[in-house]
């Protein structure tokens, strides 16, 4: 192989790694956002649910 087809296929090769990282961080940011929009949804109800209790009485 010639020095021009190894840095063609280097930069092919680091082209790629980049997409695949980038996809795994886009992966983990929307399972983090999941996360946390759970966690405040059970706020919202624990919340509802505590003055729903003090309303009563």
């Amino acid at each position: 192989m010639t020095q021009d087809t190894k840095l063609i296929l280097f930069f092919i090769w680091v082209v790629i790694a980049m997409l695949i990282s980038t996809g795994g961080l886009i992966l983990i940011i929307r399972w983090y956002h999941r996360e946390v929009n759970r966690v405040k949804k059970q706020q919202k109800t624990s919340q509802n649910t505590a003055t729903s209790t003090t309303k009563k009485k």
